[in-house]
């Protein structure tokens, strides 16, 4: 891959921390009984976001949200429409695999049909979120309401084949093992054999500190150490090979110091900039909601590595 290092400038929103799926590992997200839940797509809302970051001209915004009861086809449209009126320019990366479906199955509408609507109100490419561990037996402890397997990967290939490029995920370091591991890594690079529509895989570290998957597996959760992640990235680099050119780091997950042994392990990338951090600081992280162009900069330099800011789909 070379030793050149890649980052965006983005901006992450959450649009609302409301959630139905109730996953144990995740301790963002309220019931919808909560006082503490918002749901915020106007139009006013996504300028004010984005003018916070007018000092840094981010490429990208990444745009996704709990599993609201309110949400339906008609909002997440409303949702694209609404960014793209503000920000024309940008590119829009929205919406995961399990909010593809709940708006598919609101509206009654085939899942080609949602993308291709999407598309026409200003998507770009998706998250390849809500994966954790595609294992459907590790899925129905830490996430039984959410989509199987079977249907985020139909969801993925579909977008694939619909031209809207998605990233690859894997949330590791909780109750799943090597096994589980190899098994997910095979099933994207089936896919990306298939399609060729993956722009990069994202290893997600578990941070398990204010979750409730601690509490109630907490004989069961994987104790992982420097060796671990360093050994799970060169893996995932060697075994997925040529098909996926870029694999990210996660400053959010790890911090800067071991984001940094990753990037000699198989990672290329640095990720984006962000902004604002919500989900891996709830469960308890604690490296920051944020990184400016000048920083991440900075941190590769001190690697003796080239660096270069790229956009959502590497160009």
């Amino acid at each position: 891959m070379g030793d050149e290092i890649t980052y965006v400038v983005n901006l992450n929103i959450n649009f609302t921390n409301v959630c139905t799926k109730r996953c144990l590992f995740c301790a963002y997200s309220v019931p919808s009984n909560s006082t503490h839940g918002y749901l915020r797509y106007s139009s006013d809302y996504f300028k004010e976001m984005i003018a916070k970051t007018s000092p840094y001209q981010i490429t990208e915004v990444c745009v996704q949200g709990g599993i609201h009861p309110s949400l339906n086809f008609e909002i997440y449209s409303e949702i694209l429409t609404n960014l793209r009126k503000v920000a024309p320019h940008l590119h829009i990366h929205a919406f995961s695999p399990q909010e593809i479906l709940n708006a598919a199955q609101s509206a009654k509408l085939d899942i080609d049909d949602v993308l291709h609507e999407f598309k026409k109100f200003g998507l770009n490419s998706m998250p390849g979120t809500a994966a954790e561990i595609l294992d459907d037996k590790i899925r129905k402890k830490i996430c039984p309401n959410k989509l199987s397997t079977s249907e985020w990967r139909e969801i993925i290939e579909i977008a694939h084949q619909s031209s809207i490029p998605t990233t690859a995920t894997i949330l590791f370091g909780h109750i799943e093992n090597w096994h589980h591991w190899i098994t997910h890594l095979s099933l994207l690079k089936e896919i990306q054999e298939n399609t060729n529509g993956f722009s990069e895989f994202i290893p997600l570290p578990f941070i398990a500190k204010k979750t409730n998957l601690k509490v109630q597996y907490q004989d069961e959760l994987l104790s992982l150490h420097t060796l671990d992640y360093l050994k799970f990235y060169s893996v995932a680099r060697l075994y997925l090979g040529a098909l996926f050119h870029n694999i990210q780091t996660s400053w959010v997950k790890l911090g800067i110091p071991l984001c940094q042994a990753t990037l000699h392990a198989g990672c290329n990338d640095f990720g984006g900039t962000l902004f604002a951090e919500n989900i891996t600081r709830s469960a308890g992280g604690k490296f920051g909601e944020y990184q400016t162009p000048e920083m991440l900069q900075s941190y590769i330099k001190q690697m003796n590595r080239p660096y270069r800011e790229r956009k959502t789909l590497y160009d």
